[in-house]
């Protein structure tokens, strides 16, 4: 926490009509089941006229087994069954449920993509990995990125992320890894790690799941201030910012994860197998339900 944070107090929930200029980070973050905001306003702005600042503490959305430390800075959040502090309040891992250690090695023969856990769970539901681009650059629209160093991937899936897609207890990362297709067509603007591939890749290529776990989150902090000159007058604009600090442990997960979204891609091919009259093929349905 701020030093300052004796000017503010607690309050249940931002104001509905608070104007927030672009507003959509905090909006994601309210929504989303995996960061908690605790919000603290100025209990006495500087004159009648000013407006009060608002100040977010940005909390993982816990689970059970988590305890929460205050050292008077910023709250550090401990998954218990596989961490504990250190005499500095320092997250340190224990157990064996999670490896210090990434757990997957670069081969040239494979590519690796680091994903949040929602674009993971998306990958379950339909059976293919494409990605909708929200943080591609304008060049890189339409393709799905991975890299060929799964160090790189691990940085985006992990500690890289936009600080609303950082991994959380309940929300954890992830790196995948495919092999690598013979028909990549590499663009001169990627850079020498990173591949784009323009169609969507069936999950049945994926040949091996890490799971990005954090066993420890450092709370993050978001200033709101009011605007009142130029022309974002009116509105509350986001001053200082402290994005949270995931502490990252690896496990590896079993492919079996996968067998819906291979029973997706059946259910597709099913749906397209139409013969000449628009009557479904049984023989084929058959044979596609006897190899899910």
């Amino acid at each position: 926490m701020l030093s300052y944070k004796s000017r503010f107090e607690k309050i249940n929930d931002l104001p509905n009509d608070l104007p927030i200029k672009n507003g959509d980070v905090i909006r994601q973050i309210l929504t989303r089941d995996k960061w908690d905001v605790r919000p603290y306003r100025e209990k006495k702005p500087y004159g009648n006229y000013y407006k009060p600042i608002y100040n977010l503490d940005i909390v993982p959305h816990t689970k059970h087994d988590i305890e929460e430390n205050v050292d008077g800075k910023r709250s550090l959040f401990i998954d218990t069954k596989n961490a504990d502090i250190d005499e500095n309040n320092r997250p340190i891992l224990i157990g064996n449920e999670l490896s210090k250690e990434p757990m997957i090695e670069k081969d040239q023969d494979f590519l690796y993509r680091g994903i949040s856990n929602g674009e993971f769970q998306n990958i379950i539901k339909t059976g293919v990995i494409q990605s909708h681009g929200d943080y591609n650059f304008e060049n890189q629209s339409g393709r799905t990125y991975f890299s060929t160093d799964p160090q790189q991937a691990i940085n985006y899936g992990g500690t890289f992320s936009p600080y609303q897609y950082l991994p959380s207890f309940n929300n954890p990362g992830y790196v995948i890894k495919i092999k690598r297709p013979d028909n990549i067509v590499i663009d001169p603007n990627d850079s020498p790690t990173e591949i784009g591939i323009s169609n969507p890749i069936d999950a049945n290529e994926i040949v091996d799941i890490i799971r990005l776990q954090p066993y420890a989150v450092r709370s993050g902090e978001i200033e709101l201030i009011p605007e009142y000159w130029g022309p974002d007058r009116g509105e509350y604009v986001e001053g200082m910012r402290m994005s949270p600090i995931p502490y990252i442990g690896y496990t590896r997960d079993s492919l079996d994860i996968l067998k819906h979204s291979s029973n997706v891609n059946a259910m597709i091919k099913i749906a397209s197998n139409l013969d000449n009259n628009g009557q479904y093929d049984i023989a084929d349905i058959i044979d596609t339900m006897l190899n899910l």
